[in-house]
């Protein structure tokens, strides 16, 4: 598969049995630090299961340098995603037999805005916002904008 696909609004999943949502390794190699990180979203799908209850597709994700460094000090369990990315096949052994997985390497990720992430926004509202949402200029600064 050649092209970039984008994932939007993709929630994390918790890890497996106590494992952490997003299993980062780092390392060096040749003088050169190197990161990955590994997790799993879920994407809505559009279409409800028989049950009328919403479903989900997992996809498994990898990510390195970069893109690591921010999911390993931005997100957790549960944060929305927007992710940019290739599919690729990723060929493994266990127990003896040979395993293929679909994997979506990153190019680029940003959180998205909602659910978990908005919540953790309300929780640190804008100091300076005033009660009609905009922002309070201090005194003397209109000379230093470029539109005034």
């Amino acid at each position: 598969m050649n092209g970039i696909f984008t994932l939007t609004n993709a929630i994390i999943s918790k890890g497996y049995q106590d494992a952490p949502a997003i299993a980062v390794r780092e390392g060096e190699k040749d003088g050169k630090a190197w990161i990955i990180a590994n997790l799993t979203v879920g994407v809505k799908n559009t279409r409800k299961g028989a049950d009328g209850k919403a479903e989900y597709t997992n996809y498994h994700i990898e990510a390195s340098g970069g893109n690591a460094k921010f999911l390993r000090d931005y997100a957790e369990a549960g944060t929305r995603l927007n992710i940019q990315g290739e599919m690729y096949d990723d060929h493994y052994e266990k127990d003896g037999e040979k395993k293929t997985i679909k994997k979506f390497r990153v190019v680029n990720v940003e959180i998205a805005s909602g659910g978990k992430n908005k919540e953790k926004q309300e929780e640190k509202p804008n100091e300076a916002a005033q009660p009609d949402g905009f922002m309070s200029i201090p005194e003397g600064v209109e000379e230093e904008l470029p539109f005034a």
